[in-house]
């Protein structure tokens, strides 16, 4: 064999001295190379090395192979679709709405959608599917989020506080940040023990990754701009099992889209699919473009003219900090977060936490050929490891708690101590064997004591007039619009009547879900309601707290006094029953207590306006109860 690596060359004294290596084992076999992904492997490099080995055959295995390549074996797509292996039909739904956060609402309601049919599927063949959400942004770097540009934190926001994705619902998939590594422990995203629904990514995903429990693709780069949409449309063509379940939404697959060009669209998508070797599929494409097809008629509604001289007297008051001779609103950041106490942060309890005194230790087990051939397999040997894999690692630790403690130093000070105070109860092998479990618990206790911290500078600057809750004029403060864009389909009572009392005219149905449309109509038919507002997230009123997120409530409506007048405001969350005893539910009624607290104190006068004195009213509302309480609000 002419090309086996020797030690010396054939002209020095010894002659030629094969090494013994692998390289060398496999020259002289001839092996058989089976190359995945063979159309990367056209190189000169890399055809050197393979050739390098001396094989007798070399074996492509490739979605996309070059002109000169030698097929042998070609499978399309209409054969793989008919051995059950993809999801098809793709259907694209390119929306024309500008707010990105439109399509994320139609791929989160279509997901939901997917995974009651998921429910029905495993209730009656016992097979679990759970549905995931691919989302592509813009922006996904520490330093490049700005205005005008989708980042992948302003979707996770937008799924967790508007839409009410639960946060272990939600990961991130970037160059930077891989949150799909943590579920690797536990079986992987098709776990039953995998929360995750929604993977946020911008090209990480694009090669080498799939996932047969994805069905739905969001773009939300803008139009125009170069994407991976080529590559990315491949993630979410596998079918779970290779085994069609017989529910057609649960053997298609789905891409949602907004503002781009249907005919450009229709082309990405078809390259993609020639990029993943299915280009015969490309007839099976249903593409849904609004951009394209009659657009739905915009038309600007205005405030109802009854209402426009009561609507004009509504200033709602935030939270303001003063700055210097002035006020302005309140930033979290600025004005809350920068002033926590780290120091007063108290870790008493997690230093009686209770860690067993049984070491867990790693396995290793042997399995062998079982002479029962219904078994196949059986299990040989087991055997405890002397030592596990994790190292007590205090920096290891401080970044699990740098979401919470922005500072890494006292993250780490934090961490310590707490480690250095169960040394002292524990041995070191004990602390070792629960470091996971220790991690997460000291995540909830800071995050717990952060709160507390937080809440206590909101209420301190409160206590010492450096913060009221007021409106001045119109610097400070809400007033309710007097126009906005609005589109069809529109709000109509049960009965298909016009609406009366809300205050435009007319309202889009989409803008209500359906626990938010029964308020909507049980409000517009109270003789005591003066008009009611459908207070939009994002857009509208807010209160900043002492949490980082602002709250929206859903509605903002007023009794009705002589005439066209009012004398009571109420600004109403609603939440749904699910939520009713919600850590976040707890907080909104906090914050929304201490609104009415600081309300009582002060009037319109005292905030310099030339207005009557108007009650307002916060409240927190569940699914169960809501009907119940305004029976009461206008009763009395």
């Amino acid at each position: 064999v002419p090309n086996l690596d020797t030690f010396e060359k054939e002209s020095a004294f010894w002659g030629k001295v094969v090494k013994t290596s692998l390289g060398n084992t496999l020259r002289t076999l001839n092996p058989v190379i089976i190359l995945d992904e063979g159309h990367k492997a056209y190189s000169q490099t890399a055809q050197d090395t393979l050739r390098g080995f001396n094989p007798s055959i070399i074996v492509e295995l490739s979605a996309t192979p070059p002109k000169q390549s030698n097929k042998l074996v070609d499978i399309t797509g209409i054969e793989l679709n008919r051995e059950e292996m993809i999801k098809f039909d793709l259907h694209i739904f390119n929306k024309a709405n500008p707010d990105w956060r439109q399509t994320i609402l139609e791929a989160h309601n279509h997901l939901q959608m997917l995974k009651e049919k998921a429910r029905l599927y495993r209730a009656n063949t016992n097979k679990y599917i759970r549905p995931i959400c691919l989302i592509q942004v813009e922006r996904t770097g520490k330093e490049q989020r700005k205005p005008g540009l989708i980042h992948s934190e302003d979707v996770r926001e937008h799924l967790i506080n508007v839409l009410g994705v639960l946060p272990e619902e939600v990961a991130v998939k970037t160059s930077e940040k891989d949150e799909l590594k943590e579920v690797d422990d536990i079986g992987g995203l098709m776990s039953e023990n995998c929360r995750i629904s929604y993977i946020i990514t911008k090209q990480a995903l694009q090669e080498g990754w799939d996932c047969a429990f994805a069905y739905c693709l969001v773009i939300l780069t803008r139009p125009g701009s170069k994407t991976a949409l080529t590559q990315l449309v491949g993630r979410i063509l596998r079918q779970p099992f290779a085994k069609k379940t017989g529910i057609k939404e649960l053997d298609e697959s789905y891409v949602f889209c907004y503002q781009q060009k249907g005919a450009e669209l229709l082309e990405e998508i078809r390259k993609g699919f020639r990029g993943e070797g299915l280009g015969d599929l490309n007839s099976r494409i249903s593409l849904a473009d609004e951009t394209t097809a009659q657009q739905p008629q915009q038309v600007t509604a205005r405030v109802r003219e009854k209402f426009k001289k009561a609507a004009d007297q509504i200033i709602l008051p935030v939270f303001a900090i003063r700055d210097g001779a002035g006020w302005r609103k309140v930033s979290y950041e600025m004005d809350i977060a920068s002033r926590i106490p780290w120091e007063k942060l108290d870790l008493s309890e997690m230093y009686s936490l209770n860690l067993s005194m049984l070491e867990e230790k790693d396995l290793a087990q042997t399995a062998s050929i079982s002479e029962d051939l219904d078994k196949v397999i059986e299990l040989k040997e087991t055997r405890q490891l002397k030592t596990g894999a994790l190292t007590l690692d205090p920096v290891f630790l401080a970044r699990h708690l740098i979401d919470n403690v922005p500072n890494p130093w006292i993250a780490h000070e934090l961490g310590k101590t707490a480690l250095h105070n169960l040394h002292a109860r524990y041995e070191a092998k004990i602390v070792l064997n629960h470091f996971v479990f220790i991690i997460e618990e000291l995540r909830k206790h800071v995050a717990r004591e952060k709160d507390r911290l937080a809440k206590s500078v909101f209420r301190s600057l409160i206590d010492h007039d450096q913060m009221r809750f007021l409106v001045i004029a119109n610097k400070l403060g809400y007033k309710l619009p007097k126009r906005k864009k609005v589109s069809a389909p529109y709000l109509t009572k049960k009965t298909g009547a016009p609406l009366e009392r809300s205050l435009f005219d007319p309202i889009p149905a989409d803008d209500l879900n359906q626990t938010e449309k029964q308020v909507a109509w049980y409000l517009d038919d109270q003789d005591k309601l003066l008009f009611w507002y459908r207070n939009l997230p994002r857009q509208d009123y807010s209160i900043q707290g002492w949490r980082k997120y602002r709250v929206f409530a859903d509605f903002i409506f007023t009794d009705k006094s002589d005439g066209n007048g009012f004398n009571k405001v109420f600004v109403v969350e609603t939440k749904g029953l699910h939520l009713k005893n919600s850590d976040d539910t707890n907080y909104k009624k906090a914050l929304f207590n201490l609104c009415n607290e600081r309300a009582e104190e002060s009037t319109f006068t005292e905030l310099g306006l030339t207005l009557p004195a108007k009650h307002i009213t916060f409240l927190v509302v569940d699914e169960s109860e809501w009907q119940a309480r305004f029976n009461a609000l206008f009763a009395s």
